[in-house]
């Protein structure tokens, strides 16, 4: 895979957090995510639990991602050392043609 400049997230070991990735600024005026994204360990560690993957249906309005542009979901791990975890989502449109989204973030628990 090529070395991109991904987010990370960092959250606390044996918390569980709501981590959301806007994909606005990569969709086209008036194009929405629709359907069931998915969120998966790129590395399938067996320790990362990913829950409630969802298109965002609430506005952040402090980090101005709109309804209908960003990829929610779940996270906690069985980890007892920092670690750190890479995110594979996905995520179609309603735009004409369809066009799935593919994107990665990091999230470390430490």
């Amino acid at each position: 895979m090529r070395n991109c400049d991904y987010p990370t997230v960092y959250t606390i070991l044996g918390s569980s957090q709501i981590v959301t990735l806007d994909l606005g600024p990569r969709l086209a005026s008036g194009v929405l995510l629709t359907g069931t994204p998915t969120a998966v360990d790129v590395d399938n560690t067996g320790d990362l639990t990913i829950t409630y993957t969802q298109v965002n249906t609430v506005a952040d309005t402090d980090n101005e991602v709109e309804v209908g542009k960003a990829v929610q979901f779940l996270i906690s791990t069985t980890a007892t050392i920092e670690t750190t975890y890479q995110i594979k989502i996905t995520a179609d449109t309603d735009g004409t043609p369809s066009e799935t989204l593919v994107d990665y973030l990091y999230v470390t628990f430490c």
